[in-house]
């Protein structure tokens, strides 16, 4: 009798182990992550500006391009080049992309590994204010984010809730200024996290969502940004 009880236990104890396995599994399956180098292309990334004046893009010489990184960086290696002069004293500029394959209606926690090339250095007298008085912004929503004409003002808003330079938006956090160091001169790689403060969303039924990382100014002048590594992990 005292058999039969060990392996009714025995059998108790391995129904539980597999459960825990089988969720383990099922857990794992719902994690993705995702890493883009851009060496062989754009990888689905588009970029776009916002908080702009309905005027000729020229005032503002907007530019977004895939090209190489800047001396003395490895000129062998591509990057998303994004750049603008703030004349607004509010530009936005941002890159997005479409991430689908995620589990439908399932909550997740984002953390973005960010690494581009800035020549901004800390701590200056700027226009308007300090040349590092740009915020590096990321985070997700169901819809496209787009740049849309409003045409009362006359400016270009985007159709999400980014914050405003240095504050954050419902939909974007802050993952800290493009600013390197007081002594900077040349271009220098800068990598920003948001291990501690991961964002959070929910998929919609067809396991979508559109992930933004942008930049928003409140410096006059001209800022150059090369997007060189992004790493995404979607963590249920």
């Amino acid at each position: 009798m005292k058999t039969n009880k060990n392996l009714i236990s025995l059998f108790i104890f391995l129904l539980i182990l597999l459960a825990g396995c089988e969720k383990e599994e099922n857990d794992k399956d719902k994690e993705k992550e995702f890493e883009f180098d851009f060496s062989t292309g754009y990888d689905g990334w588009i970029g776009g500006f916002s908080d702009h004046a309905d005027t000729s893009t020229a005032d503002y010489n907007l530019e977004f391009i895939r090209t190489r990184l800047p001396a003395p960086l490895d000129t062998t290696k591509m990057a998303l080049k994004i750049g603008g002069t703030n004349r607004s004293d509010d530009l936005f500029m941002f890159i997005k992309r479409k991430f689908a394959g995620l589990e439908p209606n399932e909550n997740y926690e984002i953390e973005f590994e960010i690494q581009f090339a800035s020549n901004v250095p800390t701590n200056q007298i700027g226009v308007g204010g300090p040349p590092d008085a740009v915020m590096l912004k990321a985070g997700a929503v169901l819809y496209e984010p787009l740049s849309i004409l409003n045409t009362t003002e006359g400016i270009y808003r985007m159709n999400i809730d980014h914050g405003l330079q240095m504050n954050e938006g419902k939909d974007m956090i802050n993952l800290g200024t493009i600013g390197v160091s007081d002594t900077t001169t040349q271009y220098t790689l800068v990598t920003k996290k948001n291990k501690s403060k991961p964002f959070k969303i929910k998929t919609n039924s067809s396991g979508e969502l559109w992930v933004i990382i942008g930049t928003d100014s409140g410096f006059e002048s001209r800022t150059e940004l090369y997007y060189n590594k992004i790493k995404i992990k979607f963590d249920d």
